[in-house]
């Protein structure tokens, strides 16, 4: 058994408080004093000291419509409850990030009643950092602040905005001086690299209704390929639950929960608890996604970026992996598959069924992300003989042959090329462009060799370039490595 206390430390100046959160593992009670004790404990709680919930916030609205725009000016348009300011505020799939690097920021409730029980009251959030930035952030009650120590740094960039790859822990304060016109304030700690993420911010005062036991979902939010009936219940006794699927707030108006709801398509759900002597419940909200379909590789490539993920309908094939990049290629286009390990154990010519992933453009190159793991290949039709092309062709008509594998016959290194470098400049009947070693070959050519080039075309601000896989991509084989 456990029970959970606070540390509060007064610092020498304006009445900063700094929180921790400390376990105490409770040993056996061997003494008479400690058994009246966990007597008097259990007579108080069935004394039914109610805990009123007089403000919550969720963040649920917070889901990226804007692709990391900063959104303090228009707080209103993605918080439950009108009211709240602040500076620096980003949407974060369902939770909110305040501040960037290179300034801090803040976030403040509107107007809240927290006169009653004397001023006393508790303030509960979870809460993280970004990696490498302060584990601290400021709490204001009105004039007075409260440092709130002890984050945990794990969100880093590639997380920025998917709140799944975030882990927030939960803080709990108790607080007094509360007024009749009360503010909450959220504030990073220091000018700069103070970024923090903030969740679920819940007020209650002993005193008052009890309120119902928030619900609970059997499947998380997240993206789903397949169909599944989702359970929601309650704590609460003989509580009723109620919800919506349309993403907006529940009433108990709204649908009554009586069995499981199959979710088959993209849908936001919340639900409410309702029972009599409670007041409502929180609201509990989820977003199921289900990917849209493309028919084909040209069809994903000429979608717009955005945080939906689509699934390509038809099988495509698996070319080439070396790390973060995966090449993948139908009867319509080629594509590079960016991020995630499911690929590194295919063979060149598997058969992927139901790719699916994210758009995106990345300096020029249309890329997929977030792919997800598909299934394993069925079938295989050997490997791939590479498009003869000209270097003409990729100056003139670059969309035609983005990321596919490609040969350029009778190219002209004038500088040679050195394993250690990054670049070299390729000519061909007098059309220049670049090799850029992304593979990290380590071949050695001599200035004016010419010889035969194989990789994969790509583009990086403007500049159009040819990955080649292999030593064996530079000396006019370009075949596969045993």
């Amino acid at each position: 058994m456990y029970l959970c206390i606070f540390k509060v430390q007064l610092s020498k100046s304006n009445k900063h408080q700094k929180f921790k959160q400390l376990n105490i593992k409770i040993m056996k009670k061997k003494s008479i004093l400690c058994s009246i004790l966990l007597l008097c404990m259990m007579l108080l709680g069935t004394m039914g000291f109610a805990q009123t919930i007089v403000f919550s916030e969720d963040f649920s609205g917070f889901t990226n419509p804007d692709n990391g725009a900063n959104i303090s000016s228009s707080l209103d348009d993605y918080t439950s409850r009108t009211g709240w300011n602040g500076s620096y505020v980003y949407c974060c799939s369902g939770i909110t990030k305040v501040g960037k690097s290179s300034a801090k920021g803040w976030l403040q409730t509107p107007t809240i009643d927290l006169s009653g029980n004397d001023g006393n009251f508790t303030l509960e959030f979870d809460a993280a950092a970004w990696l490498g930035d302060s584990s601290c952030f400021w709490v204001y009650l009105d004039n007075t602040s409260y440092l709130v120590t002890g984050l945990n740094n794990v969100a880093n960039s590639s997380d920025n905005y998917d709140a799944n790859n975030i882990v927030l822990d939960h803080f709990t304060l108790p607080l007094s001086g509360g007024t009749s016109s009360s503010h909450i304030r959220f504030e990073g700690r220091q000018n700069a690299k103070t970024r923090f993420f903030l969740d679920n911010v819940v007020i209650t005062q002993n005193g008052g209704t009890p309120t119902a036991a928030q619900p609970a979902f059997s499947h998380e939010s997240g993206t789903y390929t397949s169909p599944f009936d989702l359970t929601i219940t309650s704590t609460t006794e003989n509580a009723s639950i109620y919800y919506t699927l349309d993403g907006s707030t529940p009433s108990t108006s709204s649908n009554l929960y009586a069995s499981p709801i199959n979710i088959s398509q993209t849908t936001t759900v919340k639900a409410i608890a309702a029972a009599d002597g409670y007041n409502n419940s929180l609201v509990a909200s989820a977003t199921y996604t289900f990917p849209e379909t493309v028919d084909n590789i040209a069809e994903f490539k000429a979608l717009s970026n955005g945080s939906q993920y689509h699934v390509i309908d038809n099988d495509v094939t698996f070319v080439f992996n070396h790390g973060a990049y995966t090449y993948v290629k139908d009867a319509s286009a080629a594509l590079l598959v960016y991020g995630g390990s499911y690929f590194s154990n295919m063979t060149e010519g598997d058969q992927i069924s139901n790719l699916t992933g994210k758009h995106a453009v990345y300096f020029g190159q249309v890329e997929m992300k977030e792919a997800l793991q598909p299934a394993a290949p069925t079938s295989n039709i050997g490997t791939m003989t590479p498009m003869v092309i000209t270097v003409n062709d990729i100056l003139t008509n670059y969309d035609m042959y983005d990321a596919q594998l490609v040969t350029l016959e009778n190219v002209l290194f004038p500088d040679g090329f050195d394993g250690s470098s990054n670049t070299a400049t390729i000519v061909q009947n007098g059309d220049t462009m670049q090799l850029y070693n992304q593979f990290g070959i380590d071949t050695v050519l001599e200035a004016n060799t010419t010889t035969n080039l194989t990789g994969f075309v790509a583009i990086h601000n403007s500049q159009k370039q040819i990955y080649p896989r292999y030593n064996q991509d530079l000396d006019g084989q370009g075949v596969v490595p045993t």
